[in-house]
């Protein structure tokens, strides 16, 4: 068996080196886009925002779920359009949250991927709804995707359209039948 050069040692070397650097670089931009902790102080104004809109939902409070929604633009729709429910202003959104928020004991939106998008000012989250019902009714666990707008200076949500799981939306129109659902 002929003894390698120390060239050829050289190049196999720089070639396990150059994988395993690029393997860290994706294992590390892997981390920075999937982490879904809470938003670092580094991350944009956008992102920052639309972790607020996932706190609020946490608090149960509407106040505090309204806040980030910019006040003279803002609509919310449910998807699938099949669900028939109402593009609705922050107003009618309101009554929705009231109505929501009365039904649960603790809720949280436990993000599983975000995206951003600086071209179109917006932040798709895949998250999962994790909550227990009042009234001794158990949890609730749901799937959904928010696609969220914002404004020029990202700091307010103008449009929030979340696909959620059709049969579970209906289950709890059928189960607890929040107002204004």
């Amino acid at each position: 068996m002929p003894t390698p050069s120390p060239t050829s040692l050289l190049f196999a070397l720089a070639f396990v080196l150059g994988a395993a650097a690029s393997w860290a670089i994706v294992l590390i931009l892997h981390h920075q886009i999937f982490s879904t902790k809470h938003a670092p102080k580094s991350t944009s104004q956008r992102l920052q925002t639309a972790h607020e809109v996932l706190e609020g939902y946490q608090t149960l409070s509407v106040d505090r779920i309204l806040q980030p929604l910019n006040d003279t633009t803002f609509t919310q729709q449910i998807l699938p359009a099949s669900l028939g429910m109402p593009v609705r202003s922050k107003v009618d959104f309101s009554k929705q949250a009231m109505g929501i928020v009365s039904i649960f004991e603790s809720f949280r939106m436990v993000p599983q991927q975000i995206y951003e998008d600086d071209r179109q000012n917006t932040v798709i989250i895949y998250a999962k709804m994790i909550g227990q019902l009042k009234r001794n009714m158990g949890p609730w666990e749901n799937e959904c995707i928010m696609i969220m707008g914002f404004s020029e200076d990202q700091k307010t949500v103008v449009s929030h359209r979340e696909f959620v799981d059709s049969v579970k939306a209906r289950e709890m129109k059928e189960k607890v039948s929040p107002k204004d659902f």
